[in-house]
């Protein structure tokens, strides 16, 4: 099995979108988590956190189903090392768009 192959529990793909969703929510200052710092670094994120900028700002985007692109305001040579932490995961996006806030 490929990452291309990755399902959620209802059985539909995990998409590269499902990570920009799942970063959006979590860079912005009404995120739940208390980590929204950690996305410092990616383009706008400090902007974003603080409400200064909309989520859709940060530097992230979904090429297609499969391809994440993510624009950094520095070089993070730790950066594919943060990409192990929960704050990186993704949400569906369906079921985010289903449930709401």
């Amino acid at each position: 099995m490929s990452d291309k192959d990755a399902k959620w529990s209802d059985g539909s793909k995990v998409t590269a979108q499902d990570f920009v969703t799942s970063w959006r929510r979590s860079a912005s200052p009404s995120a739940k988590s208390g980590y929204n710092y950690i996305f410092t670094g990616i383009k706008n994120a400090t902007k974003v956190s603080s409400g200064e900028l909309p989520a859709s700002d940060l530097g992230v985007k979904a090429l297609n189903d499969t391809t994440l692109q993510v624009q950094l305001e520095y070089p993070m040579p730790y950066f594919s090392q943060m990409m192990v932490m929960p704050a990186f995961f993704p949400q569906s996006t369906k079921y985010v768009n289903k449930e709401g806030k």
